[in-house]
């Protein structure tokens, strides 16, 4: 039962893009694939969630359950920016991964166009520390994973004094709120146009850093 939040490793980019796609192919975000994925595309996913690990401004974690021998149940990406960006780093964090045969490219291209719009319409170029992904497995939902995973951003804003960020689902929507997010903007995906039978609605949130209690 008792969980841990651990920084996720090399070892770890596998069973995080399994987690992905298990939290997600239940959902409207789950159109962006027309079938399972192959197990030499999950590899290959994980390969590009490399980045994560890599570039200095992002921070990856997982919780665990130690009581599972550290099962990976849910996890977490963080990117941290903390200078004024220019427009090309930007658009070079805007970069969607490579498209794999299991993608439906043109809904996927359609769903991200939201996201991206609504990153560059919002943040821009200015400081801000953006929640990138947070996914749960669905058989571990409801155990305070999220909570546990969202704190370390909280205290990033905290401590550096900049605005919080991120586009979750209305089903997320309660949790990002007991933290202090507040939503100013639907981002709005009609998945009708590709098949689909309703109209999926992410909310664009921020959070404004609380000032840290003095020393004095």
């Amino acid at each position: 039962m008792p969980l841990e939040v651990q920084h996720l490793t090399e070892a770890d980019l596998l069973q995080w893009t399994i987690i992905h796609y298990e939290a997600f192919r239940g959902t409207t975000v789950g159109m962006c694939w027309a079938r399972r994925p192959s197990d030499e595309s999950f590899a290959e996913r994980a390969k590009a969630r490399s980045k994560a690990l890599s570039d200095p401004n992002s921070h990856a974690f997982k919780c665990v359950d130690t009581d599972l021998n550290n099962k990976i149940i849910a996890v977490s990406q963080w990117s941290v920016y903390p200078k004024e960006r220019t427009w090309e780093e930007v658009e070079e964090g805007l970069k969607p991964r490579p498209m794999f045969p299991e993608d439906r490219a043109d809904v996927r291209k359609a769903f991200l166009t939201g996201i991206y719009n609504s990153r560059r319409e919002n943040m821009g170029t200015r400081p801000h520390v953006i929640l990138e992904s947070l996914t749960t497995h669905p058989d571990h939902h409801r155990r305070g994973a999220g909570g546990m995973l969202l704190q370390w951003g909280i205290d990033q804003q905290d401590s550096l004094g900049l605005l919080g960020y991120l586009e979750g689902s209305s089903a997320g929507a309660p949790l990002y709120k007991k933290f202090g997010y507040e939503h100013f903007r639907e981002i709005i995906f009609d998945t009708r146009e590709y098949g689909g039978a309703e109209v999926d609605v992410h909310l664009a949130m921020t959070r404004q850093p609380k000032a840290r209690p003095s020393k004095d």
